[in-house]
């Protein structure tokens, strides 16, 4: 497996996890599946405020990603972040959303990020 940035190129497969993640469980609070606009948009935001979007891959295909940007805003929540990750369901259960979350954990450390949150559904 090996943890990378992401490029624009990924963002079709980034999609395509989100929308499985999306129909399969209750990870995402969002009825209706998104397009690879959407995508491109969210990961162009990302990238322009300087926050990481990252992939994992697995025999050369992407099997999951995370990213993680501004928790909310206002002077008690300088340096707090949330994070998403999600892992394409056949490659579940084999600690490549651990290893994710370690290397999105590295990454706000070196941006002087001092919390990151996550939201995660009680059936999730």
């Amino acid at each position: 497996m090996k943890i990378r940035a992401a490029v624009l190129a990924d963002v079709q497969s980034i999609a395509e996890i989100y929308n499985e993640v999306l129909r399969t469980t209750n990870a995402i609070y969002r009825e209706e599946e998104v397009d690879l606009a959407d995508r491109e948009k969210w990961f162009n935001q990302r990238i322009e405020f300087g926050f990481p979007v990252i992939v994992a891959e697995l025999d050369g295909g992407v099997v999951g990603y995370g990213a993680f940007n501004e928790f909310r805003y206002g002077e008690g929540y300088n340096g707090t972040v949330e994070n998403s990750l999600h892992v394409k369901s056949t490659a579940r259960g084999n600690g490549i959303g651990s290893a994710i979350l370690k290397v999105l954990l590295e990454i706000a450390k070196a941006q002087n990020r001092k919390i990151m949150v996550a939201g995660i559904d009680s059936e999730n």
